[in-house]
C-alpha cells in the first residue's frame, strides 16, 4: 500500500509499504480523505532546514472507514465511517477522569508522528479504537476529515473560559485561526476580529463570520491595535492560533483587553521570549489549549461534528484544493506557498 514519508532530500515521498494488520485494542482504517496540517507543512520544513531527523509518516486529520477490528471493547463497526481522535489514553489517571485525555499523564499523538507505520495520508493505517469517533451521516467524507481542525479551534475558545457573547479576537488566519471565527460564530461571539495576511484569508474570515479584519506586523503595539479598530474596544478574549514564533504570543496580549484572556493553541516550535510586564500589568489570563478533550461529558468532536452539519459553509470556506495520494508532493507544495491561495488541501487515495 502507499503511505506519504517526510523526508530530509525530497520533501515527501509516496512509498509502498506493508498493509497494517489489527491487534488487540485497535483497528484498520482505510483513508477515505485527509488534510494537510500546517504542522505536517512545518515539519518538512524542519527536515529540509536540517533542524529535526525524524522521516516520519504524515496525516493525522482523517476521516476513514473501519475494514478491521482487533479483539476487545469497541464503539464502531467494520464498514462505519469514522473521524480520527489521535491521542493515546490511559483513562484512570486524574486528567484522563476529568475528560482531559489530551493531558493524559502517560498518553501521547498515536498517529502521523512515526518512523515506522503509516500516517492518515496513506490508503490504510493501524489506531487504536479508543481514537474512533462514528461520523455522523450528515457530514460527506471531506467533512470528517476537518473534524480534527475545528475540534481544535473549540477547545481553545473553550479554554479562554469565555462569558456571555464575548468579543473574541484570533492572531492569524490560517486553518486554526478561521475555524476559531467559526467556532466563535456559533458561541454567539458579539464581535469576532482576526488578523490575516493573505487576501484569501481575509475573504475567508469574512465569508465565515469574522465582523472586522486587521492587517498588522508582528510588532503592533496596544495603541497601534487600537486605532485599527476605529473606536471599538479591544477584545475579551483573543485566540493566538500562529505558533512557531514568539510575537505572536506577545501580539495576542496586545490585542486583548485589560482583564482578558489569551488561548495559545498555535504550536510554539522554539524558545520564546514572553512580555510578562504586558501580562501582569493587564492582569490577562493566559492559557494553552493542547488539541481536544471532553471536559464536563462535552466533546470537543461531537461539537465539532454539530457545527460543521449546521454550518456547510465551514468545509466550503477552508477546502480550497484537492490532490490524491499519489500527488502529495504537490499538495505540500501547495500548502506551503499562501500564494496559491491555499487554506486546506485535502488529499484522497
Amino acid at each position: 500500500m502507499r503511505a506519504v514519508r517526510a523526508s530530509k532530500t525530497d520533501a515527501v515521498l509516496v512509498e509502498q509499504i506493508p498493509e497494517p494488520r489489527a491487534r488487540p485494542g485497535t483497528a484498520v482504517v482505510k483513508t477515505l480523505s485527509a488534510g494537510i496540517c500546517g504542522s505536517d507543512v512545518h515539519t518538512v520544513s524542519r527536515l529540509r532546514r536540517g533542524l529535526d531527523t525524524s522521516e516520519i509518516y504524515m496525516g493525522h486529520e482523517v476521516c476513514g472507514e473501519v475494514v478491521e477490528i482487533g479483539d476487545g471493547p469497541t464503539r464502531v463497526g467494520v464498514g462505519d465511517r469514522v473521524a480520527i481522535e489521535p491521542l493515546a489514553r490511559c483513562g484512570v489517571c486524574r486528567n484522563c477522569r476529568a475528560g482531559f485525555y489530551n493531558i493524559c499523564e502517560k498518553g501521547d499523538f498515536v498517529l502521523g508522528v512515526y518512523t515506522d507505520k503509516a500516517g492518515g495520508l496513506a490508503d490504510y493505517f493501524e489506531i487504536p479504537t479508543v481514537c474512533l469517533v462514528p461520523l455522523r451521516q450528515d457530514l460527506h467524507d471531506r467533512e470528517g476529515a476537518l473534524v480534527e481542525p475545528v475540534a481544535v479551534a473549540l477547545h481553545a475558545l473553550r479554554m479562554t473560559q469565555p462569558g456571555y457573547r464575548p468579543s473574541v479576537g484570533i492572531v492569524g488566519a490560517g486553518t486554526i485561526g478561521l475555524c476559531a471565527v467559526a467556532a466563535a460564530k456559533a458561541a454567539g461571539a458579539a464581535e469576532i476580529t482576526i488578523m490575516a495576511r493573505h487576501p484569501t484569508q481575509e475573504q475567508a474570515a469574512r465569508a465565515l463570520g469574522a465582523t472586522r479584519v486587521l492587517h498588522v506586523d508582528d510588532t503592533a503595539t496596544e495603541e497601534e491595535i487600537a486605532d485599527k479598530l476605529d473606536g471599538a474596544p479591544l477584545p475579551d478574549v483573543v485566540i493566538e492560533a500562529i505558533g512557531g514564533a514568539a510575537r505572536s504570543v506577545n501580539l495576542a496580549l496586545e490585542f486583548v483587553r485589560k482583564g482578558g484572556s489569551v488561548s495559545v493553541v498555535g504550536v510554539q516550535w522554539e524558545h520564546n521570549e514572553v512580555e510578562l510586564f504586558r501580562l501582569v500589568a493587564k492582569e490577562v489570563r493566559l492559557t494553552g489549549s493542547a488539541v481536544y478533550a471532553t471536559p464536563d461529558g462535552v466533546s470537543d468532536f461531537e461539537e465539532a461534528m454539530a457545527l460543521m452539519a449546521q454550518n456547510p459553509e465551514v468545509a466550503d470556506t477552508l477546502i480550497t484544493h484537492d490532490f490524491a495520494l499519489d500527488d502529495a508532493r504537490e499538495a505540500f507544495a501547495t500548502a506551503a506557498d499562501r500564494g496559491s491561495g491555499s487554506i486546506k488541501v485535502m488529499v484522497a487515495p
